[in-house]
């Protein structure tokens, strides 16, 4: 039985829907990425010493100068400080 021009322009608009389909790849999700930690001077994070490190201000003062840092993250501010108030004292 022959097809109509119609029928066979729309049978060849499907098979391209299907092998569109079956050629793309799944899309994956991105992974939401954690909020970047805001910097802070020697002078901010020397401020809240005693809320955020427990210890003195001179104390945060002095380990983040002795690691050469100017501004810094809490968590690596954390960091220095607790390792420079492990040094031990000569």
């Amino acid at each position: 039985m022959p097809r109509t021009k119609a029928e066979s322009t729309a049978d060849a608009v499907e098979e391209q829907k299907t092998d569109a389909v079956e050629d793309t790849a799944p899309v994956q999700a991105e992974e939401p990425k954690a909020p970047a930690e805001s910097e802070y001077t020697i002078e901010e994070l020397a401020d809240g010493a005693g809320n955020i490190f427990k210890v003195q201000r001179e104390c945060v003062v002095a380990a983040l100068k002795v690691a050469g840092v100017t501004t810094c993250t809490v968590s690596k501010a954390k960091e220095l400080v607790d390792a420079f108030m492990k040094k031990e004292v000569k």
